[in-house]
């Protein structure tokens, strides 16, 4: 069994923090830490954001590997949780909702594939056991449902041989089943763009060490895409492995989420 753990990337109280992790692996809380990296672009140009944060995990490594603590990297931010964010000069997902931009990066953009695989090269360097993509590594399991991008939407007309708009299409899925050809065509462009991504980030890895194990993450019910991207990002001849949906988080404290579910329970 594979257990995880999330660790903050930070230099303070470095001991510490080193025999807090020997101490988890040694009593089998964990069997491998990931060290939170947040990854999203940001700039123009581009800030080097990975850099620094892979010399921090390098002292890590080196003073976990002597008492055989394998540690491995959470991309925590590829293409954006959707919080505020300095601008890149990469194209924006596009709620296929609403027409609105969510601040996150869309994976069709080529561009943003060629600097991101330079981040996840800057990574595999390092000799990780894992890397995880976080859940923010998704499209249609989002408030927007999708992205409707000027890439996007090009694509979709290129392969549907129509000429539609955000509006007419979304108009139209919303008034059509699931297993309508457009629909189809829709989701499976969505999925194309993360499968295509996840290909490229394996590559990277694979030309480092192809041991490398990849980890897609899952939140809530977001789970549209890992079937699809795990059994690329994986790796050849690595375990699936996919961090399951259960991140049940409390809307206040955990106090109140405590209290919230004792009175939801029925005892006899």
């Amino acid at each position: 069994m594979y257990t995880y753990s999330i660790v903050q990337l930070k230099n303070d109280h470095f001991e510490e923090r080193c025999r807090d992790i020997i101490d988890q692996y040694k009593r089998g809380i964990s069997t491998c830490p990931l060290f939170s990296m947040q990854l999203v672009p940001e700039g123009n140009p581009v800030w080097d954001k990975v850099g620094p944060l892979v010399e921090i995990y390098k002292k890590y490594r080196d003073a976990l590997e002597p008492h055989g603590v394998k540690t491995g990297v959470l991309i925590q931010a590829s293409l954006g949780h959707g919080y505020e964010i300095v601008p890149n000069p990469y194209q924006t997902m596009i709620n296929f909702t609403d027409g609105e931009s969510n601040r996150c990066v869309c994976p069709e953009d080529k561009e943003f594939i060629k600097h991101f695989s330079g981040v996840i090269r800057q990574i595999a360097l390092a000799r990780p056991s894992a890397i995880m993509l976080d859940d923010d590594f998704r499209l249609m399991m989002r408030p927007g449902k999708g992205c409707a991008c000027p890439l996007h939407m090009a694509e979709f007309n290129r392969i549907a041989g129509t000429d539609m708009t955000r509006e007419e299409l979304y108009d139209y899925v919303r008034s059509h089943p699931d297993d309508d050809p457009l629909t189809i065509t829709f989701i499976n462009i969505q999925r194309n763009s993360l499968v295509n991504t996840a290909k490229k980030f394996r590559e990277v890895i694979d030309s480092v060490d192809p041991t490398i194990q990849g980890i897609n993450c899952t939140s809530g019910d977001e789970c549209d895409s890992v079937i699809y991207t795990n059994p690329i990002f994986c790796g050849k001849g690595n375990p699936t492995i996919v961090r399951v949906p259960n991140g049940t988080y409390s809307p206040i404290t955990t106090k109140g989420f405590s209290d919230i579910m004792r009175r939801a329970c029925v005892c006899s």
